[in-house]
């Protein structure tokens, strides 16, 4: 990706243009590398700095599972419909949870 001095004189402005384009394309693309080796490193910081400050006998910070750019497989309908239930049992086991353990104030008699 690149030409030699020789060919450089040699060559018109618009023979060199398809070469400054793929020049300005690696450079983003180089950029784009380190803006995301940047994000794992920040990310990598985080969980180390979480884990060795955060609450004790709290939940621990974990590593990323998969890079950025993985994508989860596509689901059928019938798992989508079965995910979304199990998600709405946890929601109200949730919800349950939170009401037994923030009970309702008694009502205030309005005798008087």
């Amino acid at each position: 990706m690149g030409i030699t001095h020789e060919q450089f004189w040699l060559m018109t402005p618009r023979e060199l243009k398809p070469y400054q384009d793929a020049y300005k394309m690696h450079r983003e693309q180089v950029d784009q590398d380190s803006w995301t080796l940047g994000a794992y490193v920040m990310n990598a910081f985080g969980v180390v700095l979480a884990n060795a400050f955060g609450s004790k006998g709290g939940t621990k910070a974990k590593y990323l599972e998969h890079p950025f750019s993985w994508r989860p497989p596509k689901l059928t309908e019938e798992e989508i419909k079965e995910q979304t239930m199990m998600l709405f049992k946890r929601l109200e086991g949730m919800q349950q949870a939170f009401e037994e353990s923030h009970p309702k104030p008694a009502a205030i008699s309005e005798a008087g």
